[in-house]
């Protein structure tokens, strides 16, 4: 979505819904209908006033990330919003296959043992032992996935922020369009502030990932203690997964109320 186009539609849709405004102050009929051009007047200006904080907070992104990362104890890079976005889509890609090779690995490795009959405790005590492992993988799979997810919409946060400003100027389509701003924000902080906090916990190399040679030592290590510090290190993610979800929807919600309540607020009082 070209910047120009967008720019040049809320120039245009501003120019004509305020000489309208305007038009309706000067030559209303009635007292009512000059209020009330007033009062739309007024309103379109603070709506712009929000559109304008939210495209500044867009553009300077990356240095608030990296205030915030330095205030909860993560370094982001300096690069640009999409770039960060990128390299959170693929670590979160690269958790999940290795979490699905691993658990896809035991069950076919409980299962074979399972099928022979000198084996078959072996079998019971791997998933038996594992449980807690099994359940915490379970979740991590869920939280890991809907981060992939996340992280391949907010690849497109630049896009949903400019539909987001045009769709905010109307106001039959702005509570849209605030839900779109404040997205635009909130994805993109969620997933590379989420990365970059898995990075210091070093998770994606805790999960051996297969039953290869490569990873046997790992692996056997991993089921014989049954899987309590693996499990223990995907529970800590998941609540952290969990609780920093919760908080971004919060943030995406009050953002979006910069564009979508300010005005209202304003003229009630």
């Amino acid at each position: 979505m070209n910047e120009y186009v967008v720019f040049g539609t809320l120039i245009t849709i501003v120019s004509v819904y305020a000489a309208y405004c305007i038009m309706e102050y000067l030559i209303g009929l009635t007292p009512a209908q000059r209020a009330k051009g007033l009062d739309r007047l007024v309103d379109l200006a603070l709506t712009v006033a929000g559109v304008v904080v939210i495209y500044v907070l867009y553009t300077k992104l990356p240095a608030i990330l990296h205030v915030i990362g330095n205030a909860i104890g993560v370094q982001v890079p300096d690069q640009d919003t999409l770039s960060l976005t990128e390299c959170a889509r693929k670590y979160f890609t690269t958790l999940f296959d290795r979490l699905v090779n691993f658990q896809r690995a035991m069950f076919i490795l409980v299962t074979v043992l399972g099928t022979v009959p000198y084996t078959v405790p072996i079998s019971v005590y791997i998933s038996h032992s594992t449980q807690y492992l099994q359940w915490m993988m379970h979740w991590s799979l869920i939280n890991v996935g809907l981060y992939r997810i996340l992280s391949s919409i907010a690849m497109y946060s630049r896009e949903m922020l400019l539909l987001g400003l045009i769709l905010s100027i109307p106001s039959q389509t702005r509570l849209l369009g605030s839900a779109l701003c404040g997205l635009s924000l909130a994805l993109p902080s969620l997933v590379i502030l989420a990365w970059r906090w898995c990075l210091t916990t070093g998770i994606l190399q805790a999960v051996p990932g297969s039953l290869s040679l490569n990873n046997a030592l790992n692996a056997a290590r991993t089921i014989v203690l049954g899987g309590y510090e693996l499990g223990s290190r995907l529970q800590e993610l998941n609540v952290i997964l969990d609780t920093a979800l919760g908080m971004s929807l919060a943030i995406s919600y009050g953002l979006g109320q910069v564009i979508g309540r300010t005005a209202n607020i304003v003229r009630a009082r």
